[in-house]
């Protein structure tokens, strides 16, 4: 693990001195300060804060000062400066999802935080590491830390200081759209990697804001309403572990309440799990956040500090209510900021903060202007190049090798054998997919088949689409200006009339789709003829040096290859035309574009119009989020398929507004034809027949369970697969074998297809370094190490959630709950769902409906369900392979309680790289059953300590030894007492006596070594 790196200052205090106004140069769209010497003195009307917080007061106090500074602050602070740090000031214009105003008279700086955790959603280009699934398999702290190193420096480059995300919840089942943005299935390696991130993110000056505390493991937002029900035990098993390690380990100085209830209150106001177990259980001195929308009435006597994204429910005027009428008091309040000066304070946002003679904070009089947060564009770049090869390196290190039959891999192109790349991420990279995560710097996405074609030589590899989304613009010969076709062309006029557009819940929040306000362009009349008749409707960033222009801007493209809309433009445009079908079939229409509003519409016939609609600008940001990939100018691509008549016209309306400084306004109307779509696959057929080696690329984001448990599916879609079989059959028959690369998220069930396939590896959503990765692999020049950190289902019944009908019931059994207030409906169009009263009581009706979740399978879910009931899957937790093999020998264990224990051992084993080639294997130690009281659940094996062993030659041993800790050999038993530890913390942490089993090995259900060991 790196070494925590803390700056420190003598503080201005101490001498006599005060801190001055940084220097503020312009540069690009951020401005970046370049700090001076803190070389104001304390002039004679006070002390003067400077316009930016500069790094040089970024000073972590030890606790005893942070105190003293805290009660200062709070002696010092009016009532409303107080409630300014309990609720946020909506969402920002950078990116941010919100903010804090400070207090500058006293020192203390705004907050920004930007969403995460698969990098910094920001207005600006951030870096995109792959998603934590990815980084879970890795098994390595020291990536885990880097992993939130590129988070903590980016953030704070941005002019952020709280970075939402890390994502800490654990993975119950596949079934779960936020699954992507979790660290698998296991509570002890999550607490590892947990710990590590923070540290990571928190090192660099920035809050780690651990998210969802607690119990999220399936869909819930603010309109769901959401109950889960999880026992005692399996709550502080299972779902608590890493949020306690990150914490009490991990220093982390602010947690996030998830939308879901926990046994019947919402976890914003669930005082057992936001006062018992954080405050009272865990010492836990920062600060509690809602998720956004996302608090239960009036919390900050429940144990939530800040309500985001606005103060709703616990404005001042109803806390002073409150403390009127004796339900609570001042002291309330003071608490909850505290709280907040906590987690600033361990950041290093403090640093400003001074006391006088009599314990008051010392104040700059008449300071009302925010002490800024300092944007810096040549340290971004910095650090994004920096962080990109960290995300490369967790890409490397976190991919999974699933299956590899007669050394299938790597590839091998001696003796003229050949490669072929079919599939569309092969030839398009998918970095990651949906929101809250940063969507990566594109110059550097390159795609596997670039990449690979780059290392083994074009000669030597063939790309195929197979199944395309993004087409080609329609040519100008198919449009006409007219519905009778007496010109071809693109009919342009000024302004739009407006557009509906539609709205969707992305993670909680609402996004709107294609809307559009009716807008002029300057002082032309909406719809007024600009006498431009275009030929075609393909707007784009044109080339640089002749290769797809990556900056999102027509500055520096080729000369003439670019013509999209700046917003200095003042662009507000219709296209109309009418697009003659040339052939009768299935098309797919396509509207792609960024930079702006962009919507379009095609009426197929009087009873039918098909709409299209880009996501509109989200926080100031607008990405090429709406699909899996975007074209090779960073567009959004918006299909949608049509059957179309041959010889006949269709109206197509497409509109758009410039509206972006920071990516200039592109736009484009594709289609791929009948005849095209069959020819892209028949040319995929092609080469897997004529190439040695054929490389399948599939993709597949988990989901939420399906209407009924027979539609309930973690399988690839049915083209996918079809292509899949369709290739292999090509390609046996010819003598070639077949890979397949999954890009996914969660386990894919891979029944019908994994007999009929050579090798499987397993990518995940790669980042934006993916597709070097990805090649780096498969010809071998990085041999793969990493371990799944959940298991894979052989069918899509061998889940704990649809195993049975009953199982499945489980899920999402529908209750009637309390009658909504005029406040829950407020609250609803405060966060965008609605636009007015009677539309959120429409929507929302008068009474509540809670959806229970019964998580009835306790501990047992994983690797430990499928030991529980004995069922198989595809492959286990913690399984991988190499293109070496490693042997295990010589067990010996001995009794070591090390300090604060009473009991703890210590494995030895050895491991020996028995193959051709250096690789790096994660032995893995698993304890076996304890005898323990009826009503308490123990796993079959439990993962309770593992090694990296990095490099190892061929024919090297390396002698190890894991420490098997005390918690690790006990079990909570709900009906203890609580136990109170020397440092303070309570428990009821109970070890497990009597003789069980440690074991070794590679994998879950490769357990090699084993012996018994006698708890006493």
């Amino acid at each position: 693990m790196k070494r925590k790196q803390v700056i420190c200052l003598l503080l201005a205090s101490l001498m006599g001195i005060g801190c001055g106004t940084s220097q503020i140069a312009a540069h690009g769209n951020i401005a970046y300060a370049a700090e001076t010497a803190a070389d104001a003195t304390t002039a004679e009307a006070g002390i003067v804060f400077p316009e930016y917080y500069p790094d040089s007061a970024l000073v972590v106090d030890s606790d005893e000062v942070i105190d003293q500074k805290i009660s200062a602050l709070l002696k010092s602070m009016t009532q409303e400066e107080k409630f300014s740090f309990l609720g946020g000031n909506g969402t920002g214009l950078q990116g941010n999802a919100g903010s804090l105003p400070g207090v500058p008279r006293l020192g203390i700086p705004e907050s920004k935080m930007y969403d995460g955790p698969a990098g910094v959603l920001s207005l600006y280009d951030t870096t995109n590491p792959p998603i934590e699934q990815m980084l879970a398999s890795t098994w390595d702290t020291d990536l885990a830390y880097d992993y939130g190193k590129i988070h903590g420096s980016e953030n704070k480059a941005i002019g952020g200081n709280m970075q939402l995300g890390i994502q800490i919840d654990i993975t119950r089942n596949p079934y779960f759209g936020r699954a992507k943005d979790q660290m698998g299935e296991d509570p002890f390696l999550l607490s590892d990697l947990a710990v590590a991130e923070t540290k990571g993110i928190q090192d660099q000056n920035v809050v780690a804001v651990l998210k969802h505390f607690a119990a999220f493991a399936q869909d819930a937002n603010p309109s769901t309403n959401t109950n889960v029900v999880v026992s005692e035990q399996a709550l502080h098993e299972l779902y608590l572990p890493a949020f306690e390690a990150a914490i009490e380990e991990g220093g982390a100085a602010a947690v996030m309440s998830s939308y879901n209830m926990v046994n019947g209150t919402f976890a914003s106001s669930n005082e057992y799990l936001q006062l018992d177990v954080l405050r009272d259980m865990w010492k836990f001195k920062g600060f509690t956040i809602t998720d956004w929308g996302g608090n239960d009435g009036f919390t900050l006597n429940k144990g939530t500090d800040i309500e985001m994204p606005n103060v709703n429910s616990n404005s001042q005027e109803n806390a002073e209510a409150k403390i009127a009428s004796g339900e609570i008091t001042q002291e309330t309040i003071d608490e909850a900021v505290s709280h907040v000066l906590y987690a600033y304070a361990k950041a290093g946002y403090l640093g400003l903060v001074e006391i006088d003679e009599n314990g008051y904070a010392k104040e700059e009089a008449g300071r009302t202007e925010p002490i800024k947060l300092m944007e810096d564009t040549e340290k971004l770049a910095q650090v994004r190049e920096e962080n990109s090869l960290i995300a490369r390196q967790v890409a490397e290190e976190g991919a999974v090798l699933l299956k590899n039959e007669n050394g299938v891999l790597p590839l091998n192109i001696e003796e003229d054998k050949t490669v072929a790349v079919i599939g569309l991420n092969g030839m398009n990279l998918i970095s990651g997919v949906g929101g809250e995560r940063s969507y990566g710097t594109i110059a550097k996405m390159t795609s596997p088949y670039e990449e690979l074609a780059a290392r083994l030589g074009e000669d030597k590899v063939e790309g195929q689409v197979a199944m395309d989304i993004v087409g080609e613009a329609i040519p100008s010969e198919y449009l006409y200006t007219d519905a009778e076709g007496t010109e071809n062309g693109v009919k342009r006029t000024y302004g739009i009339a407006g557009a509906e557009g539609s709205s969707a819940d992305v993670q909680g929040q609402m996004r709107m789709f294609g809307a559009q306000t009716a807008k002029a362009m300057g002082d032309h009349e909406i719809g007024e003829d600009t006498g431009i008749i275009d030929p075609t409707i393909d707007f784009t960033t044109g080339t640089i040096d002749g290769k797809p222009n990556k900056t999102y801007k027509v500055d520096g493209a080729d000369e003439g290859t670019a013509n999209a809309f700046t917003k200095e433009s003042g662009a507000v445009y219709t296209w109309t035309t009418y697009l003659e079908a040339p052939e009768d079939g299935e098309y797919s229409l396509i509207l792609e574009g960024i930079g702006g509003s962009v919507s379009g519409k095609v009426e197929v016939s009087e009873e039918e119009t098909v709409s299209f609609g880009l996501a509109n600008i989200n926080q100031g940001t607008q990405w090429p989020s709406d699909s899996y990939i975007n074209t090779e100018t960073g567009m959004s691509i918006a299909p949608k398929r049509v059957t179309l008549e041959s010889g006949k016209r269709y109206k197509v309306t497409v509109t758009a507004e410039a509206s972006l400084e920071e990516k200039d306004l592109q736009v484009r109307f594709a289609w791929i034809t009948p005849s095209q779509k069959k020819a892209n696959y028949e040319n995929a057929l092609k080469a897997a027949e004529t190439n040695d080696t054929v490389v399948v690329f599939a993709y597949h984001k988990g989901e939420s369970v399906a209407a009924t448990w027979e539609e309930s599916s973690c399988a690839l879609d049915a083209e996918q697969e079809q292509l899949i079989l369709d290739v292999a059959e090509k390609a046996h028959a010819n003598g070639n074998k077949v890979v397949v690369v999954l890009n996914n998220d969660t386990a894919v069930t891979m029944e019908n297809w994994i007999d009929q396939v050579d090798g499987l590896l397993e990518m995940y959503f790669p980042g934006q370094e993916g597709g070097v990765a990805t090649a780096e692999i498969l010809t071998g020049e990085v041999n793969p190490s990493g371990k799944l950190a959940y298991a894979i289902p052989k069918t899509d019944k061998d889940t704990m959630v649809t195993c049975s009908q009953e199982a499945y019931d489980s899920l999402d059994i529908e209750e009637a709950g309390k009658a909504y207030t005029e406040e829950d409906y407020q609250k609803e169009i405060k966060m965008g769902r609605y636009d007015s009263l009677e539309a959120a009581i429409e929507g929302m009706g008068e009474t509540r409906t809670n959806h229970t979740a019964d998580y009835a399978e306790g501990i047992y879910t994983g690797y430990r369900w499928y030991d529980e009931y004995d069922i198989e899957p595809q492959y286990d937790f913690g399984y991988g392979l190499s293109y070496t093999t490693f042997e295990y020998s010589d067990l010996t264990v001995e009794e070591n309680a090390l300090d604060g224990e009473s009991v703890g051992y210590d494995v030895t084993f050895t491991v020996t790289n028995t193959g051709d080639v250096a690789g790096t294997e994660i032995a893995q130690v698993y304890l076996g059953e304890a005898e323990v009281p009826e009503g308490v659940q123990m796993a079959e094996y439990q993962l309770c300590g593992y090694e990296k062993i990095e490099d190892m030659e061929p024919g090297e041993s390396r002698t190890v030894t894991v420490h098997v800790d005390e918690r690790s050999l006990s079990y909570w038993y709900t009906d203890a007492e609580l136990t109170e530890r020397e440092d303070g913390t309570k428990d009821k942490w109970t070890i497990a006596e009597g003789t069980r089993k440690i074991y070794v090995g590679a994998a879950s259900d490769n357990l090699i070594l084993e012996s018994d060991i006698t708890v006493e």
